[in-house]
């Protein structure tokens, strides 16, 4: 195969065709996360070590260093679970959690879907269990801690909160 240079537009800018970017890494013999310059070492590493210090930060009670640090984390890996969970964990933790009620649910169902890892799984849920239980909405809490099995009867505990009614 004979590699045709990109065309450049009148702004200097051009990219290659994406139907060479296989064949490139074929010929380099490497991945093409490699080729694109991703290394999932330096990212599982570099995630482990956000979510360290997002829990020093929790542990001293710099909530304010703990929301910025996973919200500028959030924007860099919009697609890793454990990101997504503790994020939407400081949108709960805000003075109106309603307020950001949309995107939480919205997240917390992302997760519960599409994530197969039990943790942040049940995160999402206990999440929205919280949510709603802050939003007064009681029977909404304890009707999906029932529907998605929620672990323990803490999550239920949660939800009732002051809720006169017993399960």
């Amino acid at each position: 195969m004979i590699y045709r240079y990109p065309q450049v537009s009148d702004a200097g800018e051009g990219y290659p065709d994406i139907t060479f970017l296989i064949p490139l890494a074929d010929y380099f013999g490497v991945p093409l996360d490699t080729l694109m310059g991703r290394n999932e070492e330096e990212r599982e590493q570099k995630i482990a070590d956000i979510l360290r210090q997002y829990e020093h930060f929790r542990h001293i009670g710099n909530h304010n260093a703990k929301k910025s640090l996973i919200r500028k984390a959030y924007e860099e890996f919009p697609f890793d679970f454990r990101i997504i969970v503790k994020y939407v964990e400081s949108l709960i933790c805000s003075d109106d959690p309603s307020a950001h009620r949309e995107e939480i649910e919205r997240l917390c169902t992302y997760v519960i879907d599409e994530c197969t890892a039990d943790e942040p799984r049940w995160d999402a849920i206990t999440t929205l269990i919280s949510l709603y239980s802050e939003c007064g909405e009681y029977d909404l809490a304890v009707e999906y801690a029932i529907l998605q099995g929620a672990p323990g009867t803490y999550a239920i505990t949660e939800a009732r909160g002051t809720m006169p009614i017993g399960i």
